[in-house]
C-alpha cells in the first residue's frame, strides 16, 4: 500500500517577494502580520524508501514541522487528482537517481500567518489570492493523505433526445447550454436530423467533440458566410477575398490554405545537424529549406488566466509550426498584446470572471515569454497596444485582449507535404499527458465573453509547460495526468505539448528508440482504418463514446449568412487649438502605446538556437527600438529571413478599410529595414479580431478584408497564405449601475516575412555619432494631409477626430522600391518608420537609441497647404500663432505612415536623387541634424518652440515600461535600472594586449584528426546546436550526447577530448536551475564515476554555459581545485534576463582564455538564475570574467550585472584551468553577424567575432597538451 511523505523545505519565497504576498493578505487581513512561505514535499512511495537520499536530493530540510501556536497554516499543492508538469520532472529525476520505489512527488507551499481571527468567510478571501483555482487547491494545515491518490471516473453520459425532431432539438439545447457547447439553431437541428438517422442518442463525448470541431475557432464559418452588405448580396466570402491575393500572386508560396502553417519559398542553408536516434557527429549538409509561417491568437484564455493563457498561445502556434508537412523546425517568434487602458490605481472597471488590462500586462508576457524561453525559440518581434474610449455611443476598447503568437520557421523541402495514411498505420500521441483543461477551448473563445458560465470559462484555459480517413481508438491508451476523468473530460480536453503522428507499424521500434533516448513521452492510442468512421472504444463502458461516421462529424452544417449593414459613427473634428506642446509630448511619450516596451523584451530570450542578426534591442545602450527581426540561415551564410507586425486597430472604429492599409503600410515600412528582395516575395500573415454581431461590425469587418485582399494586396503583388480569426472580441457584464459592454474594433494584425541577402545591411533607429555632419531626411507618404483620427495624441486629450490617415498602393509600392534601392548604397545610417506617436516618437526614439540630441526644424511641415501665404488674410498675429501652434501639433502628432533616415551631408544629394527616381523627393524633407548638447530641440519660424534634455525625455518614455516592473521585479533593480537613461558614454569595448600574439598562435594549421568534443545535453536543454557549431569552426568533430546516451552505455566520456554543458532547462529546472541534472549525475553510482574519472584527467577539458554552468557547479565535489566554486541562483531581479551584457575576460588559469585577458567584450546573457552565491565570505581567486559598466570597471549596478552577483563575477575554472563554466554564451556570437551591436574597434576582425578565441583556445590546448 503506497504511503504519502510530508517533507519540508527552504523558503519559497525572498524577502521582496514575501513582503509582497504580505500586503496582498493585509488587503484581506489588516491585522496579519508574520507571514512565513516554504516548500514542502508530497511523496508517494512504496516500501523501502531511502528517505535520506531522497531529503538530499530534493533539497528537503526533513519532516514538515507543524505551525507555531497562533499560525494560521494554509497549504497550496497542484489541484487533487492532477499531476503538475513539477511533478513529471522530479519524478524523472528521482528515477535516474535510483529511488525507484517513489510513485510520484508534488510540490507545495505553505503559508504561517499570524492572525487572530480565522472565521471561514476570512479564510476563504485570503486563501483566494494565494491560489490558481485552474491549478491549484488549497487546505487549512496539512494537505489531507489522500490528496495525491487517484479519483474513480464517472460513467459515460448519454443525452436522451426522445422519440421527435422537438424532442431532440429541445434536448440538445438543453446540452448547448450546460456543457457550453455553443452551437448555433442550425447546428442544433443538423445534429438532431443527423441522431435521429443513426436512430441513437449522442454521448457528452460526441457533442463536445463536434462543437470543438465545428466551432467557429475552428471552422471559420463567418469568415465562409455569405455576405450581404447594406442590402447587396456579395458574391465573395471574406476567405475567398483572402485566397484571391494568392491566385493574383501564387508563386514564391509552396503550401497556402492547406497545413497548420504556410510554407514559402526561400533558399540553399547549410543544415548543421546530428544523426537521430543515437550519439554521432554533427555534419553540414546544403538542403534547399523553406520558410514556415504562422500567426494565432489566444485571447480569450489570457483573459481568464493570463499567465497560462499566453503561454499555451505561444506553445500551440510552435506547435503548428512543428507540425506542419512533415516536420519543421520554429526558428523565431513573436508576441503581441492589445489591452484596455492600464489603470496603476485599481480603478479599472471588467467583470471579475476576467483579468485587469495591468495584470494581464504584468502575467501574460511571463507566460509567452516562458513557453518561448524553455521550448528554446527566440522571440525578436511583438507589439503593445491599449486602447479604450468612448466613440460614437460606445465603449471601445480590448477587455478581450489580443494575444497574437506567430512566428517563422524553416522545413526541408523533402518534408514540405504530408503523405497519404494507409490503413493500419499506428496513430500516437507525442507528448504530455492529458489533464481536465482547456475544455471546450475553441467552442468558449467563440462567444462574446460574460455569456458562458464562469466555470466553463476556467475550463477552458489550458495549461502551459514546453495533427485520415478513419481510426479506432482505445481511451485507456491516452496517457493521463489527472485521475478520475470522464471520457469526455479525457477526449475533448485541450492539454498543451501534444502532437498526434501516423507511423507505420515496422517503424514503431526505431520510434521507441528515438523517444527512450530523448526521454520523451509517447503512447500508440489508435490505428488508421478504411472506414469512414471514427471509433473511441472503452473497456469501462457498455457503448463506444464516440461511434460517429466522419461525414456527421465533418460534414456540411448549413452554410451561414452574414446580413450586415455599416453604420457611421458620429466623430467631431480634433480640436487642437490651445493644446501645449511640452505636456503634449510628455504624454504621448509615456503612453503604454508609444512608450518602451522593454519590459515585455528582457525577460524573452532572443539569441537561442545563434542565429538570430536582429532583434529589439539596439546599440551599445540597448534601447528597445527595432521594428524587424533578421534570423540567419545557418552558420556560415549571412542570408536570413525577416518578419515585421503592422497593425492600426483604432482608424478601423471610423474607417475599417484605412485601418487595413495602414497596417499593410506598417509592416512594409518596418520589413524595408532589411535587405529584402521584391515584393512579391513578401508574405502575409493576417490576424483578424472583430466584435461579429454587433451593429456594424461585420460590415466594418468585411470592408477591411475586402480593402486588404481585393484591393491594396493584389496591387502590389502581395498574397496572403495564412491567417486566423478571433471574431467574438466584445465583453459583457452586470453592474449596480447596469449592463456594461466593451467592444473591439475591427483588428487586423499583419505579419509580413521576406527572405534577407544580407543581414549585416539591416538598417537600426539609432542616430549615429559621426565626424562628418550628417542629416534627418523625412519621407512623408500621408502627403502632407496629417491626419489624426485615433490617433494617440488624440487619445490622450479625449477625442478621437474625424479624419484617418490611409495609404495608396502606388505611393508604398514607390517607397519600397526607394529603400530597397538605398539598401545597396551603404548611404542609410539610420531609419526609422513613422507610427505610433508620430513624428516626434520617430525621432525621439533615434536619439534615445543614439544617447544623443537633436535639433529638428519644422518649417517645411507646418505649411498650410490652404493658406500658404499669410499675407492674404485680415487676421491678427495671435490668430496667425494659434493656427501655427495647431499645424505643428498634426505636423508632430499625426500618424500617417513614413520614415525618417540619417544620411551623411555628403550623400545627401545622391539619396534624393534616389528618391526622385522613385518620385518621392517631392515628400521628403530635410528636417534637423544631431547635435552635441543631447538634448531634444524643435525650431519653427526661427525660434526654438521645445527643449529638453535627451534623458529626461527618454525617462518619460520608459516610465510605464518601469512602473510594471516595479510590480513585477525586484524595485531596488527598477530604480537603478532609470538612472542609467543619463549615461551616454559609449561603453569602452577593447581587445586584450595579448589577443593579436595570439591569434597569430591560433591561425593553425592543425595536424590530424579532428578531435572529439561531446556537446551534452539532457532533457530540456536547447543551446546544443550553436555551441556545437562554435566548437566545429574551431576544428573540432562536435558529438550530439545526450545523458541517457551516457547513462545506458551508447557512448562513454573517455572518447572524447573535451565536453561542453549546453544551456536551456534541464528538467525544467525543477529542483533549481541544473541541479537535477547535477543530483542526476552525483546519486547515480556510474555516472559519478564516468564524469568524476574525466574530470580528474589532465589531457581533458570542460565547458559549462549557462545551464551547463549550473549543472557543473553543482558538480564541483568531484571536479579537482573547485571547492571554491559559487553556487548560481536567481537573479536579484526575480526575472529571467535577456541581455547583451559586456564583460571584462580576467587574468586566469582557464585554457580557454588564454591570451584574451583584458579584453572587455559584448556577450549575450539569457539566464534566469544567475547569481553567484558563495558559502565563504570571500570569492574566489579563479574568476574568470566579470560583468563591467561602461566604463570597464567591475560593477554590481543592474542591469549592466544583470544578475547581481558580487564583484561581477560571471565565469570561474579550477585550479589548472581545464575546466571553465560561465553564465554568458559565447557561443551564440562567435560570428559578428550575430551579436546585437558590433563596436567599431572589432569591426576588422573579419566574420569571427573575438569570442571565436576561445574556443580556438580549445583546439590549441588540445593540440599542444
Amino acid at each position: 500500500m503506497p504511503s504519502l511523505l510530508l517533507l519540508g523545505g527552504a523558503a519559497a519565497l525572498s524577502e521582496f517577494r514575501l513582503s509582497q504576498l504580505t500586503s496582498e493578505i493585509q488587503t484581506s487581513a489588516p491585522k496579519a502580520k508574520s507571514v512565513r512561505a516554504r516548500w514542502c514535499y508530497l511523496v508517494r512511495h512504496g516500501e523501502g524508501l531511502d528517505a535520506d537520499r531522497l531529503a538530499a536530493i530534493l533539497d528537503a530540510t526533513g519532516p514538515l514541522e507543524p505551525p507555531r501556536t497562533g499560525m494560521l497554516r494554509l497549504s497550496v499543492v497542484p489541484r487533487q487528482g492532477t499531476r503538475s508538469p513539477w511533478s513529471s520532472k522530479a519524478t524523472d529525476i528521482l528515477h535516474s537517481c535510483g529511488l525507484g520505489g517513489v510513485e510520484r512527488v508534488e510540490r507545495g507551499t505553505v503559508i504561517d500567518i499570524e492572525i487572530k481571527t480565522q472565521d471561514s468567510g476570512l479564510i476563504d478571501r485570503i486563501a483566494a489570492g494565494l491560489h490558481d483555482r485552474m491549478t491549484e487547491s488549497w487546505f487549512i494545515g496539512a494537505p489531507p493523505d489522500d490528496i495525491l491518490s487517484p479519483r474513480q471516473s464517472p460513467p459515460l453520459r448519454e443525452i436522451a433526445l426522445g422519440p421527435s425532431m422537438a424532442s431532440a432539438r429541445l434536448a440538445l439545447g438543453g446540452a448547448n447550454q450546460t456543457l457550453g457547447l455553443a452551437l448555433s439553431e442550425d447546428e442544433i437541428d443538423y445534429l438532431a436530423q443527423a441522431y435521429q438517422q443513426l436512430d441513437r442518442d449522442p454521448t457528452d463525448v460526441e457533442l463536445l467533440m463536434f462543437a470543438q470541431a465545428n466551432s467557429e475557432h475552428c471552422r471559420h464559418k463567418i469568415f465562409n458566410a455569405d455576405f450581404t452588405v447594406d442590402g447587396v448580396p456579395q458574391s465573395e466570402s471574406l476567405f475567398k477575398m483572402i485566397r484571391h491575393t494568392h491566385a493574383v500572386t501564387p508563386q514564391h508560396t509552396v503550401v497556402a490554405y492547406a497545413d497548420n502553417a504556410a510554407i514559402l519559398h526561400a533558399a540553399s542553408a547549410l543544415r548543421f545537424r546530428p544523426e537521430s536516434g543515437l550519439p554521432s557527429a554533427y555534419q553540414a549538409s546544403s538542403q534547399t529549406v523553406h520558410t514556415v509561417l504562422k500567426a494565432e491568437t489566444h485571447n480569450h484564455p489570457t483573459a481568464i488566466s493570463p499567465f497560462p493563457g499566453a503561454a499555451t498561445g505561444a506553445g500551440g502556434e510552435i506547435r503548428d509550426e512543428g507540425a506542419t508537412g512533415t516536420g519543421a523546425e520554429p526558428r523565431a517568434g513573436l508576441t503581441g498584446f492589445a489591452v484596455s487602458r492600464l489603470d496603476f490605481n485599481g480603478a479599472a472597471h471588467q467583470p471579475s470572471r476576467i483579468a485587469s488590462a495591468l495584470d494581464i500586462m504584468i502575467d501574460g508576457p511571463l507566460g509567452g515569454a516562458a513557453f518561448n524561453n524553455e521550448f528554446g525559440r527566440p522571440n525578436l518581434l511583438g507589439y503593445f497596444r491599449s486602447f479604450e474610449m468612448h466613440v460614437g455611443g460606445r465603449r471601445w476598447g480590448y477587455h478581450k485582449p489580443i494575444m497574437l503568437a506567430g512566428g517563422i520557421g524553416i522545413i526541408d523541402s523533402t518534408q514540405a507535404s504530408k503523405h497519404p495514411i494507409p490503413a493500419g498505420a499506428l496513430l500516437i500521441q507525442l507528448g504530455g499527458p492529458g489533464m481536465r483543461i482547456g475544455m471546450g477551448g475553441g467552442a468558449a473563445s467563440s462567444i462574446q465573453t460574460g455569456t458562458n458560465q464562469e466555470a466553463l470559462d476556467f475550463d477552458s484555459v489550458q495549461r502551459g509547460n514546453p495533427e485520415i480517413r478513419g481510426g479506432r481508438f482505445q481511451i485507456a491508451d491516452v496517457p493521463l495526468d489527472e485521475s478520475g476523468l470522464s471520457a469526455a473530460e479525457i477526449w475533448c480536453n485541450e492539454s498543451q505539448e501534444r502532437y498526434v503522428l501516423a507511423i507505420a507499424p515496422q517503424s514503431l521500434e526505431l520510434f521507441k528508440t528515438i523517444c527512450a533516448r530523448e526521454r520523451c513521452p509517447f503512447a500508440v492510442v489508435g490505428h488508421a482504418t478504411d472506414e469512414d468512421r471514427l471509433q473511441l472504444m472503452d473497456v469501462q463502458s457498455r457503448r463506444p463514446p464516440v461511434d460517429l461516421p466522419l461525414s456527421v462529424l465533418l460534414g456540411k452544417p448549413p452554410k451561414m449568412h452574414r446580413q450586415a449593414d455599416r453604420v457611421a459613427i458620429a466623430a467631431e473634428p480634433l480640436d487642437c487649438a490651445g493644446l501645449p506642446l511640452d505636456s503634449l509630448i510628455d504624454q504621448v511619450l509615456a503612453h503604454p502605446t508609444v512608450g518602451s516596451k522593454q519590459f515585455l523584451i528582457t525577460i524573452g530570450d532572443r539569441t537561442v538556437g545563434g542565429l538570430t542578426a536582429r532583434d529589439q534591442m539596439v546599440g551599445p545602450w540597448q534601447t528597445p527600438v527595432a521594428d524587424v527581426a533578421v534570423s540567419l540561415w545557418d552558420f556560415e551564410g549571412l542570408g536570413g529571413q525577416a518578419m515585421a507586425l503592422g497593425e492600426r486597430s483604432p482608424v478601423a472604429i471610423l474607417n475599417p478599410a484605412a485601418a487595413s492599409r495602414l497596417a499593410l503600410g506598417e509592416a512594409l515600412t518596418n520589413l524595408v529595414a532589411a535587405d529584402i528582395g521584391p515584393l512579391e516575395t513578401v508574405k502575409l500573415s493576417a490576424n483578424w479580431m472583430a466584435a461579429c454581431g454587433e451593429a456594424g461590425q461585420d460590415a466594418a469587418l468585411f470592408d477591411a478584408v475586402q480593402a486588404l485582399a481585393k484591393e491594396i494586396c493584389p496591387a502590389l503583388s502581395l498574397s496572403i497564405p495564412v491567417g486566423k480569426d478571433s471574431l467574438s472580441m466584445r465583453t459583457v457584464w452586470n453592474e449596480a449601475s447596469g449592463s456594461k459592454s466593451v467592444i473591439s474594433p475591427v483588428s487586423l494584425n499583419l505579419t509580413a516575412v521576406a527572405t534577407v541577402a544580407d543581414a549585416r545591411q539591416t538598417w537600426t533607429p539609432m542616430l549615429q555619432r559621426t565626424e562628418a555632419p550628417t542629416v534627418l531626411l523625412f519621407i512623408d507618404l500621408g502627403q502632407g494631409k496629417n491626419r489624426m483620427a485615433g490617433s494617440v495624441l488624440a487619445q490622450t486629450v479625449e477625442q478621437f477626430g474625424d479624419e484617418a490617415a490611409d495609404i495608396s498602393a502606388d505611393l508604398l509600392q514607390s517607397f519600397v522600391a526607394a529603400m530597397s534601392e538605398l539598401h545597396q548604397s551603404e548611404q542609410v545610417l539610420a531609419y526609422h518608420d513613422r507610427s505610433d506617436g508620430g513624428l516626434l516618437a520617430t525621432l525621439c526614439e533615434m536619439a534615445f537609441a543614439g544617447r544623443c540630441g537633436i535639433t529638428i526644424n519644422i518649417d517645411l511641415i507646418t505649411i498650410d497647404p490652404v493658406a500658404a501665404d499669410w499675407g492674404d488674410f485680415k487676421i491678427r498675429p495671435e490668430q496667425v500663432a494659434v493656427q501655427r501652434d495647431e499645424l505643428t501639433i498634426r505636423a508632430l502628432f499625426n500618424e500617417e505612415l513614413g520614415a525618417v533616415l540619417q544620411v551623411r551631408r555628403s550623400d545627401r544629394t545622391a539619396v534624393m536623387d534616389c528618391l526622385r527616381r522613385h518620385g518621392l523627393s517631392r515628400l521628403t524633407f530635410e528636417i534637423g541634424s544631431v547635435n552635441p548638447r543631447d538634448a531634444i530641440e524643435i525650431y519653427r519660424d526661427a525660434k526654438c518652440i521645445f527643449q529638453k534634455p535627451r534623458h529626461v525625455l527618454q525617462r518619460t518614455w520608459n516610465s510605464v515600461s518601469a512602473e510594471i516592473c516595479r510590480r513585477r521585479d525586484h524595485p531596488d533593480c527598477v530604480e537603478q535600472e532609470i538612472t542609467i537613461a543619463q549615461n551616454s558614454e559609449i561603453p569602452r569595448v577593447a581587445l586584450g594586449p595579448a589577443v593579436a600574439a595570439r591569434q597569430d598562435q591560433l591561425a593553425g594549421p592543425w595536424v590530424g584528426r579532428r578531435p572529439r568534443v561531446a556537446i551534452l545535453r539532457e532533457q530540456g536543454v536547447n543551446g546544443q546546436v550553436e555551441m556545437a557549431a562554435a566548437f566545429d569552426r574551431a576544428g573540432f568533430e562536435s558529438w550530439d550526447v545526450h545523458m541517457s546516451d551516457l547513462m545506458s552505455g551508447r557512448i562513454q566520456l573517455d572518447q572524447f577530448a573535451g565536453l561542453a554543458a549546453c544551456g536551456g532547462f534541464s528538467f525544467g529546472d525543477v529542483l533549481g536551475a541544473g541541479q537535477g541534472w547535477a543530483r542526476s549525475i552525483l546519486f547515480h553510482d556510474s555516472l559519478r564515476e564516468q564524469f568524476e574519472k574525466f574530470f580528474h584527467d589532465p589531457s581533458r577539458f570542460a565547458l559549462g554555459v549557462c545551464n551547463g554552468c549550473q549543472m557543473m557547479s553543482g558538480l564541483s565535489e568531484i571536479i579537482p581545485g573547485a571547492a571554491n566554486w559559487p553556487r548560481f541562483v536567481k537573479n536579484r531581479s526575480e526575472q529571467f534576463e535577456a541581455r547583451f551584457s559586456l564583460v571584462e575576460i580576467q587574468a586566469s588559469a582557464s585554457v580557454l582564455t588564454a591570451g584574451m585577458e583584458g579584453s572587455v567584450l559584448p556577450v549575450v546573457v539569457s539566464h534566469g538564475e544567475g547569481r553567484a552565491a558563495f558559502d565563504t565570505a570571500h570569492p574566489p581567486a579563479d574568476a574568470v570574467m566579470r560583468y563591467v559598466d561602461p566604463q570597464g570597471l567591475a560593477t554590481e549596478h543592474y542591469p549592466y550585472n544583470p544578475n547581481g552577483s558580487p564583484s561581477g563575477l560571471t565565469a570561474v575554472t579550477n585550479q589548472d584551468g581545464r575546466i571553465t563554466v560561465m553564465m554568458p554564451h559565447p557561443e551564440r556570437v562567435f560570428r559578428q553577424v550575430q551579436m546585437s551591436w558590433i563596436p567599431e574597434a572589432l569591426r576588422a576582425t573579419g566574420d569571427d567575432s573575438p569570442w571565436m578565441m576561445l574556443f580556438r583556445n580549445a583546439r590549441y590546448w588540445v593540440q599542444h597538451a
